[in-house]
């Protein structure tokens, strides 16, 4: 749905698609992010453990940089992508999400880690207000406009002041933190549903992805201005 790979063979990275597990029908796929939700929670399944052990894998049979090692995700696998940020900071040098929210209770990444991160405003299954699992920010950030709880906890965590707001296009809100000790931006789509910006539509009865912004292009953009520290 991303189309990563088309853009790998472009700027020359390695991208992978880990399987998340499935629910006992085979069907819908799942991570263990946090609190919520699924088989792989039910489960209690060691997702940290397997990402840890695929960048091993892959790290094995080609030359990565491991200061370049990011993740993202989409919907439960943008859940994930938090979680990453949570517990491997000092692995993963950036985390980019797309229609995603933060279900990992505890939250305290060991460093600032940089986020990217894109949410529709009419998102019906991962509701852009999502704050059932964000923790409450120590400090408050001045925003031009509402972003999600877990962007301003991510923004507050990395010790962003303000934000301005800029609009490539009429549904597209780019806001960009300041002052921060890690970078934080965020693509707000006006009117945007469950859909990965850009990207292939998620199946016949997915909503319609935007075509006034490439989720893909701006993450990659991002990660490789940011090695680890």
């Amino acid at each position: 749905m991303s189309r990563l790979d088309s853009l790998a063979d472009l700027r020359d990275f390695v991208v992978a698609y880990p399987d998340g597990t499935r629910n006992w029908l085979g069907l819908q796929s799942g991570w263990n992010a946090g609190a919520c939700c699924g088989a792989a929670v039910r489960n209690d399944v060691d997702d940290v453990g397997f990402l840890r052990a695929l960048v091993a894998a892959v790290s094995s049979g080609l030359p990565i940089d491991r200061r370049r090692i990011y993740v993202a995700g989409f919907s439960d696998g943008a859940r994930m992508a938090y979680r990453v940020g949570c517990e491997m900071s000092d692995e993963v040098a950036a985390i980019a999400v797309v229609a995603g929210s933060l279900t990992q209770r505890g939250c305290s990444p060991k460093r600032p880690i940089p986020l990217i991160a894109f949410h529709g405003t009419s998102d019906d299954e991962v509701p852009f207000t999502d704050s059932t699992f964000s923790p409450r920010p120590r400090s408050r950030v001045e925003t031009p406009t509402v972003v999600p709880p877990a962007v301003g906890f991510w923004a507050a965590s990395n010790g962003c002041g303000w934000s301005r707001a800029t609009h490539p296009s009429p549904s597209i809100h780019e806001i960009r933190f300041t002052g921060c000790r890690a970078e934080v931006a965020f693509f707000a789509i006006e009117g945007g549903g469950h859909a990965w910006p850009g990207g292939a539509q998620d199946g016949d009865d997915g909503d319609p992805p935007t075509r006034a912004l490439s989720a893909s292009a701006e993450l990659v953009r991002f990660f490789l201005q940011h090695p680890l520290q």
